[in-house]
């Protein structure tokens, strides 16, 4: 049976809208970025999409008496589990990101950590939400984690910000922000929790250059935990060192999360600081890995969507069979609301001429995957269709634009010459 097809089993049990996240993972981080005269706490999600509860105080993730159990069943996270299975999740602000996902036909969080979960997760997934339903949505042991320990981060991405880089973090300050970021050790239950741990996530900040994330593998190898972990990693592939290899091995299995917005200059604007032919070499570098399961991220924006062909046509050659299109829309200054009608339709004609390439697939079994290069355009071509343009998107666009040109190597009106008449 398919990921989808049990996670069909999930919707038909508990409703359309339910979420494992709240029930079976965790979004930890020992690090934050505040306004000077505050202070840096460790906290605990559900995701990392969510945002805070309405009505609740600065912090409703934060950390409770250092034990990341017990902030995992305060009654905010069990009234989160109780509006999901009521079938509330359009209702949630909390869950803003999935449900305009989803409202514009793209695959959400929710939807893709679902099947992931299915995929992955070597656990009686149905019983235990029912467990813990049954024990008045308390839940006992963690299942998934994802552990964030740092920022820090060799790129200035511009859909990024300063909690998920320290490099936004000095631009962020340079530009006039009045902010701070700081680091925490793990609360006082985390290395215990992780002997349930099943799926053990690596985020950041860019992970291999975070060497809290390399005390946490040695510690999981050194406690015989690896043999039934799965560890994943997202990196933005700036380098792929030899040592982590041997680490690698140890483990159950690796998924290694590649962000790829583009090819040549695109990527290289979109995410600063990046060299393509550095990256290019490296992804290669990971597909070619016997120890490693690679995935590409494609973040959309109004950045890269006109040249989105030359990223599909570059997974083809290299086999690169799939990728999984997220769109930014909590940083919305970026999103393909600000494209204009007339490079909107370029965009669709692009893809829709893209696609009658690659429609030769479609006859082909699900097995043999390569018919997900056209799931893969088709995912474009929604996320174009079915976000409306936003005239105050673009003027928001257009003034940010303004400012990472200062700093790039190239302006985008040379990087993606269609946007010249809109920066004179």
């Amino acid at each position: 049976m398919s990921n989808k097809s049990r996670s069909q089993i999930l919707y038909d049990t508990y409703g359309k809208k339910m979420c494992l996240s709240p029930f079976l993972n965790s979004f930890y981080a020992t690090t934050g970025v505040v306004n000077l005269d505050q202070e840096v706490r460790n906290m605990v999600r559900p995701c990392s999409v969510i945002t805070s509860w309405s009505g609740a105080d600065n912090f409703p993730w934060d950390i409770q008496n250092s034990n990341i159990l017990e902030s995992r069943n305060t009654p905010l996270w069990k009234r989160l589990r109780q509006e999901l299975l009521n079938g509330n999740m359009n209702q949630l602000p909390e869950c803003s990101t999935c449900n305009k996902a989803e409202e514009h036909g793209s695959s959400s969080p929710r939807q893709l950590n679902n099947d992931y979960m299915f995929e992955h997760l070597d656990i009686d997934i149905i019983a235990e939400v029912q467990r813990i339903i049954d024990a008045d949505f308390v839940a006992d042991r963690v299942h998934a984690i994802d552990y964030m320990p740092s920022n820090y981060c060799n790129y200035a991405c511009v859909m990024c910000y300063a909690g998920a880089s320290s490099q936004r973090t000095l631009f962020d300050i340079k530009n006039g922000a009045k902010i701070k970021s700081a680091n925490n050790p793990v609360d006082a239950d985390f290395f215990a929790l992780l002997k349930d741990v099943k799926i053990l996530g690596f985020t950041g900040g860019e992970t291999i250059l975070q060497p809290e994330v390399h005390a946490v593998m040695d510690y999981v190898i050194e406690h015989d935990l690896a043999q039934n972990m799965i560890i994943t990693m997202l990196t933005n592939v700036s380098d792929f060192p030899d040592s982590l290899i041997e680490k690698f091995k140890k483990f159950k299995r690796v998924l290694y999360t590649v962000s790829i917005d583009g090819v040549g200059d695109v990527i290289e604007y979109q995410r600063r600081g990046s060299n393509w032919a550095t990256v290019e070499k490296n992804v290669i570098k990971i597909h070619q890995t016997p120890e490693v399961h690679e995935i590409v991220n494609h973040v959309v924006t109004a950045i890269n969507i006109l040249s989105a062909m030359d990223f599909v046509d570059w997974c083809h050659a290299n086999d690169m069979k799939f990728a999984a299109i997220s769109a930014v829309f909590q940083h919305n200054k970026l999103g393909v609301a600000a494209l204009p009608p007339e490079l909107k339709e370029l965009a669709l004609t692009r893809l829709r001429n893209g696609r009658t390439r690659y429609e030769h697939y479609l006859g082909t079994t699900y097995n043999n995957y390569e018919r997900n290069y056209v799931e893969m355009i088709d995912r474009l071509i929604s996320t174009v269709e079915n976000i409306e343009f936003d005239p105050d998107a673009l003027k928001r666009f257009i003034k940010h634009i303004e400012i990472e040109d200062i700093v790039s190597k190239k302006p985008l009106r040379e990087v993606v010459p269609e946007w010249a008449p809109w920066f004179v």
